[in-house]
């Protein structure tokens, strides 16, 4: 038997299945996430029952009511600073058929041809002390630092069409072109039948690098100093201890130290992960500003926001903030603790909130 309540106040869905009950709340926690764009068929299973629902009537009748309203007081996804392997899949479509096999299934949204070209590109430190990556639309970037002294770049170029020949005709279009330190990587006709180009580099951790992207970018593990421009994408930054100044439609960090200044179009998304952040950090954002601290974080924080009921703070240090006016804007202030006052840690959302809450180091280990 299934059951589907709904309450706009504490959303859930309630199923016979064992288990349902507490797999709702993350599962509608995930889809609050999503933006729809256009229809689709989003299917829970707990179980061995599934309910299916149009993402239309998901979107109108219960996340636009609920989690679209409260979408601002929300705090931000642990699941945005998970560090996964970062992938690199750079194979045509459709594949060769297995032995016995005539006939293959794809995906209405993708073109059903692919083809791909791999390029490796190495350029010693000694050489190239410094980089810049430019990129057109459509192509992904993601960058990893480690402890060398050579540039590893993994190039993977895609043309996509309804034939194979018009798929090698938009994949003979892409290309990855060094010019003395610059990187450019052309992919200029984006779409279903169109092309992209995908960067997968590792490269020395302490060298100055500088993305220009028109898409999403992922870096991680740098200690140089990172300038990162990802217009009209994601810049996702992680366990960087250096220099970042990073700006794109929305903007991810991670970390525990270094002068970091973010700025987002859209929404920014933190976690400071050290009991204190060493140097200073600042985040601007025309929306919504969520932040995730430790228990016990020691470094002063500002926070300014348009109205006073903008501060979302539900952190343990929320009650020893101090509020001041500035300009017709509210200020609040953490002093913090210890030798973490020479920190400096701001945050400002223009037309929205801030959401300030801790997060816990691991899962609850009951003896």
């Amino acid at each position: 038997m299934l059951k589907v309540t709904w309450d706009f106040n504490h959303p859930r869905i309630q199923l016979s299945a064992v288990g349902a009950r507490t797999m709702a709340p993350m599962i509608f926690q995930r889809v609050a996430m999503l933006r729809f764009r256009k229809p689709a068929i989003i299917v829970f299973c707990a179980g061995v029952v599934c309910l299916g629902l149009s993402a239309w009537l998901v979107a109108a009748k219960v996340i636009a009511a609920n989690s679209m309203r409260n979408y601002d007081h929300q705090s931000a996804p642990e699941f945005l600073f998970e560090r996964r392997p970062f992938p690199f899949q750079c194979t045509d479509r459709p594949q060769p058929l297995p032995p016995g096999e005539h006939s293959w299934i794809g995906s209405p949204n993708l073109a059903p041809y692919a083809r791909t070209r791999v390029e490796t590109l190495d350029l010693p430190l000694a050489q190239v002390p410094a980089l810049t990556i430019a990129s057109e639309p459509t192509s992904f970037l993601r960058i990893a630092g480690a402890s060398q002294d050579v540039w590893e770049l993994h190039f993977c170029a895609i043309g996509e069409g309804d034939s194979e020949p018009e798929a090698r005709q938009f994949l003979d279009q892409v290309s990855m072109n060094q010019t003395g330190s610059l990187i450019s990587i052309n992919a200029p006709h984006p779409g279903r039948t169109g092309n992209r180009g995908d960067l997968l580099a590792q490269v020395p951790q302490d060298a100055p690098l500088t993305i220009h992207a028109i898409g999403a970018v992922e870096l991680r593990n740098m200690s140089g100093p990172v300038r990162i421009s990802a217009v009209g994408g994601r810049a996702t930054i992680l366990n960087t201890t250096g220099t970042v100044d990073a700006e794109g439609e929305v903007v991810d960090f991670a970390g525990a130290r270094g002068h970091v200044m973010l700025t987002s179009y859209s929404e920014i998304d933190l976690k400071l992960t050290g009991p204190r952040f060493l140097g200073n950090l600042s985040a601007y954002a025309q929306r919504e500003v969520r932040v995730l601290v430790p228990h016990g974080f020691e470094s002063p924080i500002e926070v300014m926001v348009d109205r006073k009921k903008d501060l979302i703070c539900r952190a343990d240090f929320c009650s020893q903030m101090k509020q001041e006016s500035d300009n017709g804007a509210y200020l609040f202030k953490y002093d913090g603790s210890g030798e973490a006052a020479s920190d400096h840690v701001w945050f400002r959302s223009d037309h929205s909130t801030v959401v300030i809450d801790n997060w816990r180091p691991g899962p609850l280990i009951r003896r």
